[in-house]
């Protein structure tokens, strides 16, 4: 149901209510978890250009995004979470639910609009199937079973192959209960790689890389086998013709090819089409034309009848894009539109007949950092899903991301909160922005690095920006000019890891990767102190509150403490048994602990995206014992000793001082944050996000 047919008249009525029905997809999980957080959680997050945030959101009563705020409605609709990775895709007819194959041999069938799951998953023999096996599974043309692979007496064979009978398993859609016996397609070490239903409903074909095959759905029975006399070349992706009478198949070859089969002979009517340039990725077929495109995207249209090359083209940006993989590119059921989704997560729509991208759904996002996921169109071509990791997300086809929002790191608050330091990457051109942290207004862009900036840090009172450079200089800023004063090119014989004002503004200090630390005279523009060059580079380094001394941390993940005036050590290591750094090292406030958060290995958790958590670490900044944190256990990408952070639990924010949780998140993919007293910078997927809290929620 959507506000235009129950509000024909009404304009306003109509985006009311239509709003109300994404506001309810997107936000579900908080809905349902939380639901006195409504307007706290979810409703900050809606689209500030929406009739509904404008009808109900309040500046002093909610938390208000300032930057990096949604205009519009997003066009992921929903997601939900399968068990393992989802390697195959299929919507019913009516777009109506959602059926989801995984590596561990498991189905489910979701509701397309709510997410909600509709049957108990049907599983094979606990098995992972981590292989390019495209689609696994297709509901029937009117939506009252479906087929899946079932794979069963799994074995190795003395060349430690793996052997399994490899059927195909129809089950009502409603029920699931099992409507025939299986199809038994072969015993073999090879998989089934797609399985696709007759629009008539009355075949199944499928193939593995050497063979296709047809079978009569009433009675079981094979129609035929087709295996391919090309020992170079391997079945790849299928596709039946709208009248069921032919069956095109794509090849897995360096140079793919096409061919076009008889579905009750098969015999080969048509073929091989030769022209592609890499395997077959997808393939299409109406009455008059068969499209294919191919792993370099490259798009062939040919004539069914003749088999001529009717059109040949490139799809446009496809170079600038990661290849894609067999599943990430689907066509539309009307063969009007082709969908890809890149080895990061782009997911773009082209028009196969021009080649030209019409439509952007998602950018790249660092939780898609990975060599799978699949696509499928519903049949209307409206929704598109997309499955990866431990979940599954449904698209609106007809809306396009927005790209607007940069994403920002690293940044860092000035000492009274009121101004933020980003590092941006425009253009491949290193600059660093400055903004208003009341109202998200830019003060400055500073330019002058010729290479990224992995540290900023603020001047006591908020006046300077001190920036290290992988370009191994470190650059002084003035704020209110937007001009460099000076740069301390001599000393640093590699990237610069981390800088930082002292407390009274006389010095600075440098980590570098060449295994020292610098202390700089920011009056005289030279170094005054080198520390002993340590064994590993040096990640971060920080003044205490009194400026007596600096606490460092290594790539080893030692942390250390020295005398800032004579560089004597004078605490530590304090090793911490970690993989990977976090962010920095970082004295608190009053001086007498010491903090270090450390990056975890990725997690899953509630369908989100994956996400990159950090298990906190503190001692007392005397003696080095570990003490106990006002910080929860396992929190997710904060700097040292801020007010608010992210729980992994429960995905909620919460303030450190008050111990209260002032709001859950959306599954937006959270990934580093930073915050003041009275506001929180949050990296995402999509870029960046500056939030402040009304007073009332901070006084606990």
């Amino acid at each position: 149901m959507n506000g235009q047919a129950a509000y024909p008249d009404n304009v306003e009525s109509q985006e009311l209510l239509d709003d109300a029905c994404r506001f309810a997809q997107t936000f579900i999980r908080i809905i349902e978890q939380h639901p006195l957080q409504v307007y706290a959680s979810a409703l900050s997050f809606t689209p500030v250009n929406t009739t509904f945030y404008r009808r109900f959101h309040h500046t002093s009563q909610n938390p208000r995004i300032i930057m990096g705020a949604d205009t519009a409605w997003s066009p992921l609709l929903l997601t939900f979470s399968d068990s393992k990775r989802c390697q195959c895709l299929s919507f019913s007819p009516d777009g109506m639910r959602m059926l989801s194959g995984t590596t561990d041999g498991a189905f489910y069938i979701h509701d397309a609009t709510t997410g909600a799951p509709v049957l108990a998953p049907t599983r094979n023999q606990h098995v992972d199937i981590e292989q390019d096996l495209h689609r696994r599974c297709a509901f029937s043309p009117d939506g009252s079973w479906v087929v899946t692979v079932l794979m069963e007496d799994i074995q190795l064979d003395d060349d430690f192959r793996q052997l399994s009978t490899q059927m195909l398993n129809l089950w009502d859609s409603s029920s699931g209960a099992q409507i025939r016996e299986p199809i038994v397609v072969s015993r073999s070490s090879i998989p089934i790689r797609d399985l696709i239903v007759s629009p008539d409903g009355t075949l199944i074909a499928c193939c593995s890389t050497t063979t296709i095959y047809a079978f009569d759905v009433k009675s079981g029975m094979e129609v035929f086998s087709s295996t391919s006399p090309n020992v170079y070349s391997s079945y790849r992706v299928l596709a039946f013709s709208p009248d069921s009478t032919r069956i095109v198949s794509g090849s897995n070859s360096s140079r793919g090819s096409i061919s076009c089969w008889d579905s009750s002979t098969g015999v080969e009517m048509l073929g091989p089409l030769t022209g592609h340039s890499s395997s077959i990725l997808d393939v299409a077929c109406d009455a008059k034309q068969i499209l294919s495109v191919d792993g370099h995207g490259n798009v062939r249209i040919w004539d069914t009848l003749s088999g001529a090359n009717i059109l040949a083209l490139s799809l446009q940006g496809m170079q600038e894009l990661c290849y894609p993989a067999p599943g990430r590119v689907a066509f539309s059921a009307d063969g009007q539109r082709l969908a890809v989704c890149t080895g990061k997560g782009r997911i773009g729509v082209w028009d196969p007949f021009s080649g030209v991208e019409t439509r952007v759904i998602t950018e790249s996002g660092k939780s898609w950092k990975t060599t799978w996921g699949v696509i499928a169109w519903s049949r209307n071509g409206k929704v598109l899903a997309s499955g990866r990791h431990d979940s599954v997300r449904l698209w609106d086809a007809t809306a396009s991301t927005n790209t607007q929002n940069r994403k920002l790191v690293p940044y860092i608050y000035s000492l009274d909160g009121k101004k933020i330091a980003f590092a941006d990457k425009d253009d491949c051109v290193p600059n660093i922005i400055v903004l208003d942290a009341m109202s998200g207004a830019e003060l400055c862009t500073l330019r002058g690095h010729s290479k990224s900036i992995p540290s900023v840090g603020f001047s006591p009172d908020g006046s300077l920006i001190v920036s290290g450079s992988h370009d191994q200089t470190i650059r002084v800023w003035d704020i209110t000019t937007g001009t460099e004063m000076y740069a301390l090119t001599e000393g640093h014989t590699d990237s610069i890891n981390s800088v930082a004002f002292c407390p009274e503004g006389r010095r600075i200090v440098s980590a570098s990767k060449d295994c020292t630390i610098r202390i700089w005279d920011t009056i005289s523009r030279t170094t005054v102190l080198c520390l002993p060059e340590a064994h590993n580079e040096f990640t971060s380094a920080a003044f205490s509150p009194d400026g007596m001394r600096i606490v460092s941390h290594t790539r080893f993940r030692d942390v250390q403490v020295w005398d800032s005036e004579s560089g004597a050590h004078i605490l530590g290591p304090l090793v911490v048994p970690d993989d990977d750094p976090g962010p920095p090292v970082a004295f608190s406030p009053d001086g007498t602990a010491i903090g270090c958060s450390l990056a975890d290995k990725y997690q899953w958790a509630g369908g989100s995206d994956p996400l990159m958590f950090d298990r906190w670490h503190q001692w007392d900044a005397i003696t080095g014992t570990a003490t106990a944190s006002a910080l929860p256990q396992v929190i997710h990408g904060c700097t040292p000793f801020d007010r608010f952070v992210i729980e992994k639990a429960d995905m909620s924010i919460r303030d450190t001082i008050t111990g209260s949780k002032l709001c859950w998140l959306p599954p937006l993919g959270f990934n580093k944050t930073a915050s003041s007293q009275s506001s929180m910078v949050l990296t995402t997927d999509a870029g960046t996000i500056v939030m402040h809290f009304p007073p009332w929620m901070l006084s606990g």
